[in-house]
């Protein structure tokens, strides 16, 4: 892309200017504020409505000499292009402002903007304007390639960095092993991860053996101190010793077996269940006695029980239907009532209807007498008419009469027949509850009768059986009394045994804990060299890794900087930890870009953006900024618009190879 003509009227502070280049190199000379910098963001604003500094809130307009914008101006910014294979383009754009008068003012108001824009002269929509510049390059393509500060200024190191590796190529893993031969087993290491999933997973187990290996000593340490004291004793001899003390404690509790179950007191033992097996015999007799006894009057009970509620549920019958046959009465008499007051008012009716209308015997019209026959054919006619009318108000009144006599009768034969049923269910109900009354006294006779019969359990026999029970007891007890005393020395000495058994016990147990705590050490002892050992390999690994950073470092390094002529990038720096960390600084001889003079930072813009314009294929016109801080700027195949402070020019001046001069008005 080359920039032929640009055109500024009413932009900021330039009035009138034509930056005319023909496509070629130029450099443009003026005193500070004369306008140098506002053909930079005439051009940014006219492609994307932005200034050089990416701001689209900047002040467009021309202002006075109090610095308030001059109004009823239109800003306009042109420019004409040659695209790939010749092509020209001119894009315009104008700036104005909107004046509405509303109905009934003097005067139009200021309502606010609007910005026109043109292809080859054609006034086009906004959004077109923009397709057509998109088509060209993208706003964020355009400042990389158009100014030579962005890329170091502006851009993020992982966006400069990623650019970097776009135009430049990146290196590949295979291309980095391939160039170490220690890295040569760092295949089969990796399983099919990459590099940075590979440390993430040594780092992360590392940690994790860390945590064990750190803990291993403390758990070590923890088992020591709380190993057992071993007796004085050696096992054997303490087996020995309990061995000795279980078989002493076995002959005292056969002993005591054997004075518990004496011989007479066994005997008396025996016979004392065989009196109670008795008693618990002729006991169960006198029960079944006394239940066969009272079976037939419970038989009896329950059948009159089963009658008495059948009679007392079909009195509970009658006594609802009594209720509903009275009320249904009380409704028949009410009707019967309604239906006589009824038809005395309808017999009470007279004809209320018009009686026989008049005939005239003259004309209404004329006067004129009309003759006599007509005159009693017109009365006969009308004498008809009312008499017909009477009759049909006599027929009605009549049928009516009728109607409601037919239905008080039938009403009457209902009421007699509810009224019947009344009379025969009172006799029911009557009966019923005599009945009832009747059951119910039996039912009580006979529950009384069954609870006063009781089993015998105070026969001849059974008194007989208690006395010898209360003597077999009696004799028991007193031979427990003369033995009480051996078997109390017989358990004191068992429990004497079991107290030193357990001592033993005891001791036997803090042998088996101190095996069991030794075996415990050494198993954690055994963990903690497994550990160590996978530590060791992890750390061989990560030294494998850094080399392979350290490899790829040299080698993505060189590719990048063999394509540049003066710029140089540091893309990885080594941390404190030994470690390699992404990074991408620009250098010029050594000296980071944060560090370079106006001047040298141009150079490098410069040398950055030939490289990237040749990578993407597209070299828009570039503006140089305070150029006068360079003295040797590098040539670019693109086009370069060089801006230059210089105290005697007061107006623009511009220089292309041609030596053109145009002045801002």
């Amino acid at each position: 892309m080359r920039l032929l003509r640009l055109s500024l009227r009413n932009f900021k502070g330039i009035r009138q200017f034509t930056l005319q280049l023909g496509g070629a190199d130029a450099t443009v000379y003026g005193d500070n504020g004369v306008g140098k910098s506002t053909l930079m963001d005439a051009w940014m604003w006219l492609l994307f409505g932005k200034d050089s500094h990416n701001r689209a809130d900047f002040e467009i307009k021309t202002l006075d000499s109090t610095g308030k914008p001059i109004h009823n101006l239109e800003h306009e910014v042109e420019a004409e292009l040659e695209l790939t294979g010749g092509r020209r383009l001119t894009l315009r754009k104008v700036y104005k402002e909107v004046w509405t008068k509303r109905r009934g003012a003097a005067r139009a108001e200021f309502t606010g903007h609007t910005t026109e824009h043109y292809i080859d002269g054609v006034p086009v929509r906004k959004a077109e304007f923009e397709a057509c510049i998109g088509q060209i390059a993208d706003e964020q393509l355009f400042r990389l390639l158009t100014d030579p500060l962005h890329f170091n200024m502006n851009l993020h190191w992982q966006d400069r960095r990623r650019i970097l590796l776009e135009a430049c190529g990146d290196v590949t893993d295979a291309e980095v092993i391939a160039s170490d031969p220690a890295l040569t087993e760092l295949p089969g290491i990796l399983e099919g991860r990459s590099i940075d999933q590979h440390r993430k997973v040594v780092l992360a187990r590392r940690t994790e053996l860390n945590r064990e290996l750190d803990r291993i000593p403390v758990r070590i340490d923890e088992v020591r101190r709380n190993l057992p004291e071993l007796p004085a004793n050696d096992r054997a001899t303490v087996e020995a010793r309990l061995a000795e003390l279980r078989s002493r404690r076995q002959e005292l509790s056969e002993e005591l077996v054997r004075v518990e179950s004496g011989g007479q007191t066994a005997e008396l033992q025996r016979q004392l269940a065989e009196v109670q097996a008795e008693l618990r015999t002729a006991t169960l007799r006198a029960q079944e006695a006394a239940e066969a006894a009272v079976a037939v009057d419970k038989r009896q009970l329950r059948e009159l029980e089963d009658k008495l509620d059948s009679v007392l549920r079909r009195l509970s019958r009658l006594d609802a239907d009594q209720r509903q046959a009275e009320a249904d009465a009380a409704a028949l008499e009410q009707r019967i009532v309604s239906l006589r007051q009824e038809w005395h008012q309808v017999n009470a009716r007279q004809y209320d209807g018009p009686p026989p209308a008049e005939v005239a015997d003259a004309c209404a019209a004329c006067g004129q007498a009309l003759p006599a026959d007509q005159v009693e054919t017109a009365r006969a006619r009308a004498q008809a008419d009312y008499e017909a009318r009477l009759a049909r108000f006599n027929e009605t009144k009549a049928a009516e009469l009728e109607r409601i006599q037919q239905e008080g009768k039938a009403l009457r034969a209902q009421l007699d027949e509810t009224r019947t049923g009344i009379e025969r269910r009172t006799a029911e109900i009557q009966q019923a509850r005599a009945e009832a009354a009747t059951l119910q006294q039996q039912v009580e006779e006979l529950r009384q009768r069954i609870a006063h019969v009781q089993p015998a359990l105070d026969t001849p026999e059974m008194r007989r059986l208690r006395e010898r029970e209360r003597d077999l007891t009696t004799q028991i007890t007193l031979l427990r009394q003369s033995v009480a005393d051996r078997l109390a020395e017989l358990r004191g000495d068992i429990r004497s045994l079991d107290d030193q058994i357990r001592a033993v016990e005891g001791s036997l147990a803090r042998f088996d804990q101190h095996e069991q705590g030794l075996a415990r050490i050494a198993e954690l002892e055994a963990e903690e060299r497994r550990l160590a050992a996978e530590f060791e390999e992890l750390e061989r690994q990560l030294h494998l890794l850094d080399e392979f950073v350290r490899a790829k470092v040299r080698l993505l390094t060189d590719r990048i900087n063999s394509r540049f002529r003066i710029a140089r990038f540091k893309l990885f720096e080594e941390q404190v930890n030994g470690g390699i960390a992404e990074t991408c600084e620009c250098m010029v001889n050594g000296v980071p870009y944060n560090s370079l003079n106006h001047g040298a930072r141009i150079q490098a813009g410069l040398d950055i953006i030939q490289t990237l314009g040749d990578h993407y294929g597209f070299r828009p016109p570039i503006f140089v900024d305070n150029a006068e801080s360079v003295t040797d700027i590098p040539q670019t195949t693109a086009q370069q618009i060089r801006l230059v402070v210089s105290a005697g020019d007061r107006t623009l001046r511009v220089v292309t190879h041609e030596t053109a001069i145009k002045e801002a008005v």
